[in-house]
């Protein structure tokens, strides 16, 4: 076992005696809670569906919603009750509540206060400090991200695959740039490989997300991941650019690079967007229409031209994961970048289409990084192996590229990879 090895299972070892998120969450009530005790979840809308699904992952099982829209009464979210205010009062003064929205955080925390629940019930209160990073461990970014690594080593463990390839993880680790990505990147190994250890999950938060970073706890108003591609410390955007967009969804990271060089006053050259879900690709083109000098293709980017088969955005967790799957529901044309775009010179590119596709897209795009060289943003999560095998494939093609890791986003999910000269 390597000394960086030895790193990553000594920080899980002693992550191991700190509170799990149910003692994050539910403090002195966390057996209560496993034992049956009955949790409601106060605001029936996205971050309540994560945290209902996140508490059931725990062994956990809310007993219903509860909403101040009167409207829902009598409905079902996510195959449980939605109640009134009135029958929270009326039935529920001795559950565990939750309160369950990053928007009305404060409001619903004054609410319940004002009707006479016990402080000691009420859980995740604006007042609480650890109320965003449970909201953060909460939110699908994360709890998918951790069983998405959980389901691809199967019957081995995400650490199993880390010794197994530590030879890799070590050359990777010594491939980076700056002493900020070096920590980042044993930080994320160390959390992957603990399945998700709720200790090391905040530290990450508070030490590495560049929106906590940069704008605190309070959420940015927007996608941080497409604000942080081009406005970060790393990458600097100039004169007559010509970028490329691998999985272009609906125009957001086209729309965010624009604005970035709007912001930087420099005049981009052209845009080439992919993106192969057929949805995604008719709200790109409408989203880009005003855009000077953007050329949209209905394809997915590969390491080769090709038709493989499909899994389009309606089938997926959210709206944004059409990927690549062997029993798709559709068949895509694939492009590699090599082939697509034989006489254009490229200055940047960012990567970031859903499922393990950037290695080989990376692989098609090898004549185009060998000759020019462009800065490069490459999503470095979405497989076990992302984060060494990247670095690694990088620099094979290209060793005078700097390599630098930023983590872009409240969650788990958008570790980005950075390459420039």
């Amino acid at each position: 076992m390597n000394t960086l090895t030895q790193q990553i299972v000594g920080r899980i070892a002693a992550a191991e005696t700190k509170p799990d998120f149910l003692e994050a969450l539910f403090r002195g009530h966390r057996q209560a809670a496993l034992d049956g005790a009955p949790v409601v979840l106060f605001g029936a809308g996205g971050l309540g569906a994560e945290l209902c699904a996140t508490l059931r992952t725990h062994g956990v099982s809310p007993v219903c919603f509860c909403d101040n829209d009167d409207t829902r009464k009598g409905g079902e979210y996510c195959n449980i009750p939605v109640i009134t205010y009135q029958e929270l009062q009326d039935s529920h003064r001795s559950s565990l509540i939750i309160i369950a929205s990053h928007k009305y955080l404060a409001p619903l925390t004054d609410q319940l206060l004002r009707s006479g629940f016990v402080s000691d019930r009420v859980l995740c209160q604006q007042s609480d400090p650890i109320t965003p990073i449970l909201f953060m461990y909460a939110m699908i970014g994360s709890q998918c991200l951790i069983a998405g690594y959980r389901i691809e080593c199967g019957e081995r463990t995400v650490l199993d695959t880390y010794r197994e390839h530590e030879q890799a993880v070590l050359a990777a680790y010594k491939l980076l740039s700056d002493e900020h990505s070096q920590e980042l990147y044993i930080a994320k190994l160390a959390l992957m490989a603990s399945n998700g250890n709720f200790e090391l999950f905040q530290d990450f938060i508070r030490n590495f997300s560049q929106p906590v970073l940069q704008f605190g706890f309070g959420h940015y108003e927007g996608t941080p991941e497409d604000y942080f591609y081009f406005n970060n410390d790393v990458l600097t955007l100039s004169p007559d650019e010509v970028y490329i967009d691998v999985g272009a969804y609906d125009g957001d990271t086209v729309a965010t690079f624009v604005e970035a060089c709007s912001r930087a006053r420099v005049e981009y050259r052209k845009i080439h967007a992919f993106e192969p879900d057929p949805h995604c690709y008719q709200a790109l083109l409408k989203n880009t229409a005003g855009y000077q000098n953007v050329v949209c293709h209905p394809a997915g980017v590969w390491s080769h031209s090709q038709m493989l088969r499909f899994s389009t955005s309606d089938t997926g967790i959210h709206d944004q994961a059409g990927t690549i799957d062997h029993s798709g529901n559709i068949e895509i044309p694939v492009v590699s970048l090599d082939e697509a775009l034989p006489g254009e010179k490229v200055t940047l590119i960012k990567m970031d289409p859903g499922g393990n596709v950037i290695p080989e897209a990376v692989r098609g795009a090898a004549g185009i990084i060998a000759r020019d060289k462009p800065k490069l943003a490459l999503g470095a999560y979405h497989s076990v192996t992302s984060m060494f095998e990247i670095p690694l494939l990088l620099h094979g093609i290209c060793p005078a590229y700097k390599l630098y890791l930023r983590h872009n986003t409240y969650h788990l999910c958008d570790t980005d990879l950075y390459a420039t000269l």
